[in-house]
């Protein structure tokens, strides 16, 4: 509500959180099948290659930076299958807030194990070499993947966003 505005009407927000579910679903999905080793992903659309492919020509590293808004893994699975290989930096454990101590004693563990298995090559933000990791791999022209947590703030941005005119939360940026 507060992104949208307070003129956006009680029935905007219940489509949004419909979507949200559905969206949640999908993502589900794609990790399960991401997970599979000989999955293969496949891309409609890759624009901006040319930037990519003139960077790492260079011998330079190329940094990804984007909002954590769960197409990444599958982007990533996508690159690194065509000879672009990613490392993602993420946090080792998913946060817990929502979860009882059933939950950590026992999903939590299965799923770091399950979404290491769908990222791969990864990089932990708690790890003390965290940053040497990434310029290492940025300095041999390699391509680290940083994704930002849109959290939720109560300052608002009004910035272009998909063709559409958004206010954004600025925890975001």
């Amino acid at each position: 509500a507060a992104a949208l505005g307070p003129e956006k009407p009680p029935s905007v927000f219940d489509d949004i959180a419909r979507k949200y579910i559905a969206n949640d679903i999908r993502r589900v999905g794609d990790d399960l099948l991401l997970e599979r080793t000989n999955a293969n992903v496949r891309c409609i659309s890759f624009h901006g290659r040319e930037h990519l492919d003139g960077a790492l020509a260079a011998g330079k590293g190329v940094l990804l930076v984007g909002l954590h808004w769960f197409a990444e893994r599958a982007a990533m699975r996508f690159l690194t299958e065509t000879g672009y290989p990613v490392m993602s930096v993420r946090h080792q454990e998913p946060p817990d807030q929502y979860m009882g101590r059933l939950g950590r004693r026992f999903f939590q563990p299965k799923y770091i194990r399950f979404l290491h298995n769908v990222i791969r090559d990864e990089v932990f933000l708690g790890d003390r070499e965290c940053a040497l990791k990434i310029l290492g791999r940025l300095r041999c022209g390699g391509i680290v993947s940083i994704l930002l947590d849109a959290p939720f703030s109560q300052q608002l941005v009004e910035l272009p966003f998909l063709g559409q005119t958004r206010n954004i939360p600025t925890g975001a940026l």
